[in-house]
């Protein structure tokens, strides 16, 4: 339980998946439940200053991370696990060279500043080296009309809109400029991060220099179907882990996209979709090189009635058509087992896609366990996944390949 001895100062401290206590203005307990989180109302508490404070307990679920409050106070949500785990999920995840980027050696894991904010202070220290050196540039075209010539003439434009003035020019021509999408990715997430207030004011100045260093670069609102048209060669390719932390914040750094009177400022990750991410990225590198496909949350009929829901398991593995693998990740941190709806909701998977084996993937759990189901062919198979373990990446992979080598279809070499 979470307390504050003060109900109009300080920062309120929760913990993920635990009740906390704290005394809010109204307006800072609508706000919060906004945001998803659970606000329990206990009553008003008295004070000097103000009749209009309520007492209420908070469940802030699987969310950690930080966000300030209308009044400006600031609410932080630590995770149960070490920092260093999450970091080593969200490298794997998002980046290509997760164990170098997110070392020890590279992120200071111990710290009384917000959750995320080591990672932050790795990406200014990643983006201050490259512009010291100078921002990548490139070439793109340009259309203008000039009162002198220069590249080629657009005649048809120049008809257009130069007819009878004889003092100007539509040209067409290449100029170099750092104003390319490389540059504008990671001034984007600059400006962003800045919106998120909360950090110390260490990182918030390195943040604000980095910014000032793009001065030249567009700053634009960047959507997901940007990080498609990158590409990577001999001048660029540093640009690569800033980019991979770049697609990170931006995924994370706003959890609502509602319209507001008071916009959203913080950093909140969801600790249950990101162990989704964990598991999904783990089938796809373990099998991507086996002649086996994964599907990764596919929408799937239930039933042909209309009114009946779609189902989604988090990951599907096919043999062409045939489904032989469905794995579902479920980020409950007890170790009391498998839950009833759990196992419910694997069966119906398996029954519908005819899949004999389904798993369910916990971070916690104090015995492997398989049920049979009777009169059907399904077994539940459920699994731990130690993600405080500094061996989580490894262990999830060697977990997946067990999983498919149990069909004999892990590797290409084993198809006749």
């Amino acid at each position: 339980m979470t307390t504050l001895t003060d109900p109009l100062t300080g920062t309120i401290r929760l913990v993920e998946q635990a009740i906390g206590c704290a005394v809010l203005l109204p307006s800072d307990a609508k706000y919060i439940a906004t945001l998803g989180i659970q606000v329990g109302l206990e009553g008003v508490a008295p004070h000097d200053e103000s009749a209009e404070l309520i007492s209420c307990q908070i469940s802030p679920g699987s969310l950690v991370g930080h966000f300030q409050l209308p009044s400006g106070r600031t609410v932080t949500i630590q995770p149960k696990v070490d920092a260093a785990a999450v970091f080593r999920m969200l490298g794997y995840v998002f980046t290509d060279n997760h164990r170098h980027l997110l070392q020890d050696a590279a992120v200071q894991y111990a710290s009384e500043s917000p959750l995320f904010e080591p990672l932050i202070n790795l990406f200014n220290k990643l983006v201050s080296a490259r512009a010291k050196r100078g921002l990548v540039q490139d070439y793109i075209r340009r259309n203008e009309n000039f009162g002198v010539f220069r590249g080629a003439l657009d005649i048809n434009k120049h008809v257009q809109q130069n007819l009878g003035r004889d003092n100007r020019v539509h040209c067409r021509f290449f100029e170099q400029t750092v104003d390319v999408l490389d540059n504008r990715l990671i001034k984007a997430t600059l400006w962003r991060l800045l919106q998120c207030s909360g950090w110390s004011s260490h990182t918030t100045q390195a943040l604000i220099r980095n910014l000032h260093r793009f001065d030249p670069v567009t700053l634009q609102q960047l959507r997901p179907q940007a990080w498609a048209n990158m590409h990577y060669h001999r001048l660029n390719d540093d640009y690569r882990p800033i980019h991979e932390l770049c697609r990170m914040f931006l995924a994370y750094s706003s959890i609502s996209e509602k319209e507001g009177s008071f916009a959203f400022r913080g950093f909140l990750l969801d600790m249950n979709r990101l162990f989704e991410q964990f598991i999904q990225t783990a089938f796809e590198q373990t099998l991507r090189r086996s002649h086996l496909q994964v599907d990764v949350q596919r929408c799937r009929q239930l039933s042909l009635n209309p009114t009946a829901p779609n189902m989604r398991p988090d990951v599907t593995v096919r043999n062409r058509e045939n489904v032989v693998v469905i794995a579902d990740a479920k980020y409950k941190t007890d170790e009391s087992g498998s839950r009833n709806p759990d196992i419910y909701q694997v069966i119906a998977y398996g029954t519908v896609l005819q899949c004999d084996e389904v798993f369910l993937l916990y971070p916690a759990l104090a015995l492997n366990s398989d049920i049979d189901v009777i009169n059907s062919p399904i077994v539940v198979k459920s699994r731990r996944v130690d993600i405080s373990s500094l061996r989580a990446v490894e262990n999830i992979e060697a977990l997946v390949g067990e999983i498919a080598a149990s069909k004999t279809l892990a590797r290409v070499d084993q198809v006749p």
